[in-house]
């Protein structure tokens, strides 16, 4: 295989007797176009039944990963009001992160199962992308300056988990939730996960 100029997704058709692969799943989003333009290759796409999502730690007790911006913990905990995570989704720019950090391979969805999948809901509203109204709920529940968030994402289980993870934390940095990304392997993650100790993390 040359390693530059084949990648996942990709079929040699060149008839190169010196190539050692005709076919490679998940190719790198950044290199599409580049291999798109070769006429050597073709790339072949598609939806896959992967959805990025995230989980709230929402009990009615402190979150382990959540502050006020002095650095002190909270004694109640955020994202308990549902006004608080519904300013998190809205603060969530999705058409940014299709077209900037997957490169327009991805689509924005507004539930983790798939039309065609047991228990899609067609009737569920689209999400929206509102920073303002994000501030004016954060305010009407009492965070009118926001607090501080460690959001934990793993770096080895989607496409770009770790790219998604640190343009979310500034998009909800933007609205005043200062958010700082840390990154793990999932075998890290997942022990950590089922101890409970993050407070906004993604879904397994």
């Amino acid at each position: 295989v040359e390693p530059d100029s084949i990648d996942p997704h990709v079929h040699n058709f060149g008839g190169n007797k010196a190539f050692d692969a005709d076919l490679i799943d998940t190719v790198s989003v950044q290199d599409i176009d580049r291999l798109r333009g070769h006429k050597r290759f073709a790339v072949v796409a598609g939806l896959s039944a992967d959805i990025v999502g995230f989980v709230f730690d929402k009990r009615d007790q402190p979150s382990p990963k959540i502050t006020g911006n002095d650095g002190q913990p909270l004694m109640t905990n955020p994202f308990h009001d549902p006004r608080v995570r519904a300013a998190v989704d809205l603060a969530i720019d999705r058409d940014a992160i299709r077209d900037r950090v997957m490169n327009g391979q991805a689509a924005p969805d507004n539930q983790l199962m798939r039309q065609g999948q047991f228990g899609y809901d067609p009737d569920l509203p689209p999400t929206r992308f509102d920073p303002a109204e994000a501030r004016r709920l954060l305010t009407e529940a009492g965070y009118p300056n926001g607090f501080r968030l460690t959001m934990d994402c793993q770096n080895d289980r989607f496409v770009n988990d770790a790219a998604i993870c640190q343009a979310i934390a500034q998009m909800l940095t933007h609205v005043g939730i200062v958010t700082t990304p840390e990154v793990m392997p999932h075998a890290v993650w997942v022990p950590r996960a089922n101890k409970k100790e993050f407070s906004f993390f993604t879904t397994f």
